[in-house]
């Protein structure tokens, strides 16, 4: 991202930020389709940012699905890390066992 158009402020803890977010499957009332997806109202809890509200700020309307991509993809990163970690830790007691 260039800095003309944004500053990074904070890098987000995105994986417990993900850890959050709870997948659901539901019906819609209107026409009886199954579908999955994400509570708004949970999802402004951890990332109001990506959460549209209605003109009183308080009911949640939509969720920017595509804006939750860079969350996850950070997510991923970081959890990408850890195993690394801990792969190269089993390694090291794995190479003092031989």
């Amino acid at each position: 991202m260039q800095e003309v158009f944004a500053r990074l402020v904070a890098q987000l803890t995105k994986l417990e930020k993900v850890r959050r977010l709870r997948g659901v499957s539901y019906v819609w009332k209107e026409d009886g389709k199954p579908n999955i997806g994400l509570i708004a109202e949970e999802v402004a809890e951890v990332i109001p940012e990506v959460v549209s509200f209605e003109d009183n700020g308080k009911d949640a309307r939509a969720i920017d699905y595509s804006r939750l991509v860079a969350v996850l993809i950070e997510g991923m990163k970081e959890q990408q890390k850890t195993i690394s970690d801990l792969q190269s830790r089993l390694e090291a007691v794995e190479k003092k066992q031989k």
